[in-house]
């Protein structure tokens, strides 16, 4: 589900016709809210999987709410 329209509406009370600066104002934030949630579980993922790849070493993590919670 896209953001954009929402944060359009949010800034200009309309979502269709608006001037370009409030289109770039509400992808910035977009994008921005996107990477927020993106990056960490992107993380979390990454470090699941390199936990998987050497089996010899013991697991450090239980699972992906585990591995959050010792990370934060």
């Amino acid at each position: 589900m896209s953001l954009l329209r929402p944060t359009m509406v949010l800034l200009t009370g309309q979502s269709k016709n608006i001037a370009f600066k409030y289109n770039v104002l509400s992808a910035m934030i977009t994008g921005g809210i996107g990477i927020t949630i993106a990056s960490p579980a992107d993380l979390i993922k990454t470090k699941l999987m390199a936990q998987i790849k050497n089996p010899k070493l013991a697991k450090k993590y239980k699972g992906s709410f585990d591995c959050f919670r010792q990370i934060v």
